[in-house]
């Protein structure tokens, strides 16, 4: 059972991972964060077909290579954001992008120590304990950290679209009406 919810998570991270790919369309540095999202979908959807991947040499040297990369990119968009930002992070590019390496770098290293605890250990229940094991809180982290970025980059999308509604229809609506559509969304 935990074997199968763990492969379900890694389909369910992949397909996330493969979707933040490809909304970086129109994205400035598109290419970087193309290449930056499409690693984890293709190494958390080799983990969801078949989890003992993470046992393998190079599956492991790609994680580690990759995760690497996002926490030097996580130490300088913290940086940045430390120096430049002014107010809610999330209201920020690099805040977001700032989130989405967090979830990576959380996700992969999951991954990478998912072969000793999921795949290959039998878990036993007690009293206080799941069939999930020590594996449910671990696993579940990045899902809410997930859903939490998906509702703030949603948050962000409406405020960009009803900034663009009212540019474009500037003469028709009143500045009280854009303010309405700021504040709930449009």
């Amino acid at each position: 059972m935990a074997a199968r919810l763990w492969r379900l998570c890694n389909l369910l991270m992949a397909s996330f991972f493969g979707l933040a790919a490809a909304v970086q369309v129109n994205d400035p540095d598109a290419a970087l964060w193309t290449v930056v999202y499409l690693v984890p979908a293709a190494l958390t959807l080799l983990v969801s077909i078949n989890p003992s991947v993470t046992d393998n040499g190079v599956w492991r040297s790609l994680c580690d290579l990759h995760s690497v990369g996002c926490v030097v990119g996580i130490i300088a968009l913290a940086c940045s954001l430390f120096a430049y930002a002014q107010g809610n992070i999330f209201h920020e590019e690099e805040g977001r992008e700032l989130f989405g390496l967090v979830i990576i770098t959380i996700w992969m290293s999951l991954c990478r120590s998912s072969a000793n605890s999921v795949a290959l250990v039998p878990v036993q229940e007690g009293p206080g304990r799941s069939s999930f094991g020590r594996c449910s809180c671990g696993r579940a982290l990045p899902l809410c950290v997930m859903a939490v970025h998906l509702r703030e980059h949603r948050a962000a999308s409406g405020l960009a679209k009803a900034l663009q509604n009212s540019h474009l229809t500037a003469g028709r609506k009143s500045g009280v009406n854009v303010l309405t559509i700021l504040a709930f969304g449009a």
